[in-house]
Order: C-alpha cells, then sequence, then structure tokens
C-alpha cells in the first residue's frame, strides 16, 4: 500500500457522512457507483436553488456521526482490506474534528485524527508521509456540502454541476447533485497530480437515504472503497474520542501542496 496516497485520500471520505430525509423511490443496480444508489426516495422535479435548499436543511439535522466498515484499497500489484472506525463532531462549525482508526486482524494500521485544520497522524509501521500528502492533510473540504461557495455550471436531465471551493482549497473542483434523490453524488477535484473522483453511494432504511459506500479513484490507477456497515448520527463524543495517539506526528498547515 502506498500510505503517502492512501492517507491523503482517508481524509475526503469525512466530507460526505450525512443523513437527509426524502420521499419517493429510486432504483440503481446494488453495487453501482453510476447512480446514487437504489430504492431511494425521490422528489418532485425542482430548480437547484431548492435542491441545494434542501440538502442544506437536512445538513443541519446532523452534528456528530460514528461509523464503522470494511476499507478496501486496490493497488496496480495489492489489495489490502481494513476494519475502520470513524468519528466526526463539531461539523457545523469553522474547526470540526474527525478521527479515523483502520486495523488488521486487531492490530491498528493506522490512526488519524483532524481538528480545524491541522492533522495528527500515527502509522504502525515504518512507512513515511511524503510532503504533499502531509499538506494535503491540512486542506481537506468542510463535512458539509452547504460550506461550500458553489457556482452552478450546468443543468442535465439527473444532475445539477457546480463548480466548489472551500476554505484553503486552490484547485478546481466539481460536485454533481442528483436531481430526483437531491443527494450529492459525485465530487472531481485536482490534487496536482491526476484528477480525484470520489463516488458516494447510499440505500434506503426506514424510507430515508444513508451511505452505504463511497469510492475513491485515485491517481495511479488506484481505488479506495469504504463500505458502510453500521452508521450512528449525533452520538455524544467527548475530547478523549480526539485525542491523538503519543506518538502520532503532528501536522501543521502549510501552503500550496
Amino acid at each position: 500500500m502506498n500510505s503517502s496516497i492512501s492517507a491523503h485520500l482517508f481524509l475526503r471520505f469525512f466530507t460526505w457522512l450525512a443523513l437527509v430525509s426524502l420521499t419517493g423511490c429510486y432504483s440503481a443496480p446494488p453495487d453501482s457507483f453510476e447512480t446514487p444508489g437504489f430504492n431511494l426516495p425521490t422528489w418532485p422535479k425542482a430548480s437547484a436553488t431548492e435542491t441545494v435548499q434542501t440538502i442544506v436543511h437536512d445538513e443541519s439535522q446532523v452534528e456528530s456521526l460514528r461509523l464503522q466498515g470494511t476499507l478496501i484499497i486496490l493497488e496496480p500489484e495489492s489489495r489490502v482490506r481494513l476494519h475502520a472506525i470513524m468519528l466526526a463532531d463539531r461539523i457545523g462549525s469553522n474547526a470540526p474534528r474527525v478521527r479515523l482508526r483502520a486495523s488488521k486482524l486487531g492490530n491498528s494500521v493506522i490512526d488519524l485524527v483532524k481538528i480545524g485544520s491541522e492533522a495528527w497522524i500515527w502509522m504502525g509501521d515504518d512507512r513515511q508521509l511524503g510532503p504533499r500528502a502531509k499538506a494535503s492533510l491540512t486542506k481537506t473540504p468542510p463535512l458539509h456540502f452547504s460550506d461550500y461557495k458553489r457556482q452552478l455550471v450546468q443543468s442535465t436531465p439527473d444532475y445539477f454541476v457546480f463548480n466548489v471551493s472551500w476554505p484553503g482549497q486552490t484547485r478546481p473542483a466539481k460536485a454533481w447533485v442528483h436531481r430526483r434523490t437531491r443527494l450529492l453524488h459525485r465530487v472531481v477535484y485536482a490534487t496536482g497530480e491526476e484528477p480525484v473522483t470520489l463516488s458516494l453511494r447510499y440505500k434506503s432504511v426506514d424510507d430515508q437515504p444513508r451511505i452505504d459506500a463511497l469510492r475513491i479513484n485515485a491517481p495511479g490507477s488506484r481505488m479506495i472503497t469504504l463500505v458502510v456497515e453500521t452508521l450512528e448520527n449525533n452520538p455524544s463524543l467527548t475530547d478523549a474520542h480526539f485525542e491523538p495517539l503519543p506518538e502520532s506526528k503532528h501536522i501543521k498547515p502549510r501552503g500550496k501542496p
């Protein structure tokens, strides 16, 4: 596993885990990332402004989360499967807190803490992060789509496409919002190498869409998939949940990577 690019991309998962409440039904193949999901509630036809208002309202209902799942990292010559636990709170604030711990057979492989624009990382082997990856850890997107600066640039029968940016982001990014389900489905952003594509898949739980899986297609034919097994919204989290491990390396904000 290339830890430089993988640790960079783990943090991109934190952006998109918010509960949304919808009505109707939308179907797609259960293992496909080509559409936002299967058996999903749908909304009547609406403008881009009305669609964004729905997303903003639903995101406001989630201030913290806890999830467990399986993290699968595919590279040209390897496949790594890890158990992952992620915590996040203060999502709607200027300094959201996030923790990701990934393990293999009960042994921790990576422990990553991010508070605002600073990050701490611990890795369970001798692999090192390059300067570009370290800088990227301090420049992750907001956890709420509503925190983005956005400009509608295209409307298709299925999607509203926005140019988006966030504090510290200096490279171009685009977001695709699915019109019928009013869900964020895809984000494409630059990292200084090839563009990175983040795709989200949802499933219907009690007639509401919940995150089912996320997939990142990264430079060098790498693909990272997080399959969500359990998701809890608004758990009570404390400062202790976001205390970096003693041997973690502190990554300070820096200029454009």
